[in-house]
């Protein structure tokens, strides 16, 4: 069996069982989640579609067609759980005008330290010779079923956008795709919201 087999093998059983844990235990609050983080999703909201709107003004910024919710691997490794959330034109990625906030969802995410202490050190009687970057590796893939639990408290969040002042007044497309993943990487879209109404 070959090093990467050997970890995955003792490590994924181990992984899964306090996954199953994490996700009751988050389950089961759910509702406290969503009604905590509605208040810093509408914050954070503001202040991007706000300085959009103020790039548009200057006629920097093209129509809103792309609000980008995304994690950077390397944040996870240093225990900083949050989106940055994009606000793009058609142009997406090469959208030249970078407009920009931080979402900060840190709460979700409390017990996976105390939890990897448990589950890097049983793993570590599994497997000899761990090298922290193993570890480390094994942590950045724990935290990304986390990250899937926030996908649904997003969801819930996502009809507040349309109510805000400053979405209204903003210059947008007439369907604006919203995604979640990995920035300048994978993703996955949500929603489409402002979608034209169907002519009869």
């Amino acid at each position: 069996m070959d090093r990467t087999n050997e970890i995955m093998s003792a490590a994924i059983p181990i992984c899964m069982e306090y996954m199953e844990i994490g996700m009751e235990r988050l389950a089961n609050k759910i509702d406290d989640y969503i009604a905590d983080y509605a208040n810093s999703f509408v914050r954070a909201m503001n202040r991007v579609l706000t300085r959009t709107k103020k790039l548009q003004e200057l006629g920097k910024k093209g129509k809103v067609q792309i609000l980008y919710f995304s994690y950077l691997h390397s944040n996870i490794l240093q225990d900083k759980f949050g989106y940055q959330i994009d606000v793009f034109d058609k142009d997406f990625f090469v959208d030249q005008e970078e407009v920009y906030e931080d979402w900060d969802v840190s709460g979700i995410f409390e017990y996976v330290e105390e939890d990897w202490e448990k589950i890097g050190r049983r793993i570590e009687s599994k497997v000899p010779r761990m090298k922290a970057y193993e570890l480390q590796e094994m942590k950045r893939s724990y935290a990304f079923g986390y990250y899937r639990f926030v996908e649904e408290i997003l969801e819930n969040l996502l009809p507040l956008i349309e109510k805000l002042k400053v979405y209204t007044e903003l210059e947008k497309e007439e369907n604006i795709t919203i995604c979640i993943g990995e920035y300048m990487g994978t993703y996955k879209c949500l929603q489409v919201i402002n979608k034209k109404e169907e002519e009869e």
